[in-house]
């Protein structure tokens, strides 16, 4: 008589996109800084999802509709503390 092998499979929880953005976005975070300067995110997000800095542009303004963040015009950007809560 055979014997059937069975294996178990186990399923983990992937993240999502946005929330692997949210937690590039606070890396970038320093101590103390309330505000994330454009550059630091720019080198951040583009590096290491590899999207054009358009792409980028485009990225944050969705996270601005979605009230994740906030853009200070010409300075950089500004984390929501729903985010830092949860993170």
């Amino acid at each position: 008589m055979q014997q059937k092998k069975f294996a178990l499979k186990v399923r983990f929880q992937r993240e999502g996109i946005y929330e692997i953005i949210e937690k590039r976005i606070i890396s970038c975070k320093r101590e103390n800084e309330n505000v994330i300067p454009f550059p630091r995110i720019f080198s951040k997000l583009c590096s290491s999802l590899q999207i054009s800095k358009k792409q980028c542009w485009e990225l944050l303004y969705f996270l601005t509709d979605m009230q994740k963040i906030r853009i200070i015009c010409g300075h950089g950007i500004q984390i929501n503390q729903g985010i830092i809560n949860n993170a």
